[in-house]
């Protein structure tokens, strides 16, 4: 089917079959995130708080971060949240992927 569109036709919702045919995608980023070593179990313990968000290692004030997002806006929402928790000094993004998969079976194993 050829058919023109319309700007509202590309906004969720205005069109019912791009809908259910467009691809979906997950955003999935690491980070290393600094602090002083003396507030390392603190940090760790808020980013663990944050949705979303797992710590996969942490030594001497490193703290190696996974961050997840439907969209770019989710994950830098969620970038913003790491860098205003009380005693980080710094994030630095190591990596930025974004899974996309038009199977909803692939989006099951992302959703939170």
């Amino acid at each position: 089917m050829n058919r023109a569109l319309g700007h509202r036709a590309l906004l969720p919702g205005q069109d019912a079959e791009a809908d259910r045919t467009a691809a979906v995608n997950w955003h999935i980023a690491s980070l290393i995130v600094r602090c002083r070593p003396e507030h390392e179990a603190a940090v760790v313990a808020r980013l663990r708080a944050l949705e979303l968000t797992d710590v996969r290692g942490a030594e001497q004030g490193r703290i190696i971060v996974i961050a997840e997002g439907a969209n770019e806006y989710e994950l830098a929402q969620r970038f913003d949240a790491i860098r205003a928790t009380p005693d980080v000094m710094t994030t630095d993004l190591v990596h930025h992927e974004i899974d996309s998969d038009n199977s909803e079976d692939a989006h099951a194993q992302h959703a939170p």
